[in-house]
């Protein structure tokens, strides 16, 4: 007669590790997936209230905001707001026009979902001379949720873009930028107004982990 009570045998045994490490797996894999959809929606979220910050911008001046921040001008193009702040470097340029068109006086974007997590200095550069409601001298770049700036072109810049095609990433990595174009005709997407994207969370440009806004 078989001993009762004699518990599991080894292969009972590697049966049971076996399936708790595949649901340790499972589990792991799912919080990733979580943690990835948490970290686009933030990004999404921040491109959207940029967007809707850049229709402001327009209603305010009459245009986007250039690429360039040297072009940018005060409502009526009186002021040439660009030659005030300077360009101390030539990196993240057209984001930092942005962050400075935002605070510029009489243009009041809804700044919902654009707290301080969303600012970053990457590239270390400050303004020549406060203007609007800026507070401090950093040259701020809205980022995503990964730290790296958000790249912004105007349209009317697509064709000029050599000065201000390098971003600085958060960890202190140069990369190239340009504009995008459809796949089929090699046409710029969105010429008429601007381009506005995260290089995704390898950082990257230009490859499938690129979110951005209206892009298609």
């Amino acid at each position: 007669m078989r001993r009762q009570n004699e518990g599991f045998s080894l292969i009972e045994l590697l049966v049971v590790i076996t399936i708790l490490a595949a649901l340790a797996a499972g589990g792991t894999v799912f919080v990733r997936i979580a943690n990835r959809n948490r970290e686009k929606a933030i990004t999404e979220g921040r491109l959207q209230s940029i967007a809707i910050g850049l229709e402001e911008v327009k209603k305010a001046l009459g245009y986007y905001p250039p690429t360039y921040t040297r072009d940018l001008r005060s409502p009526g193009g009186k002021e040439k707001i660009g030659e005030k702040v300077g360009v101390p470097n030539e990196t993240n340029v057209g984001i930092e026009t942005v962050y400075i068109a935002f605070h510029m006086a009489g243009v009041k974007p809804d700044m919902q979902g654009l707290g301080d997590d969303a600012l970053a200095n990457t590239d270390k550069d400050n303004v020549a001379e406060l203007v609007g409601d800026l507070q401090v001298s950093d040259l701020f770049e809205y980022v995503d949720v990964w730290g790296n700036p958000f790249v912004y072109l105007a349209g009317k810049d697509y064709k000029d873009v050599s000065k201000v095609e390098t971003y600085v990433l958060a960890n202190g990595t140069e990369v190239k930028v340009t504009p995008k174009t459809s796949d089929k005709q090699g046409i710029f997407v969105r010429a008429q107004s601007f381009q506005l994207f995260s290089m995704g969370p390898d950082g990257v440009p230009g490859t499938e982990d690129d979110l951005g806004w209206s892009m298609n």
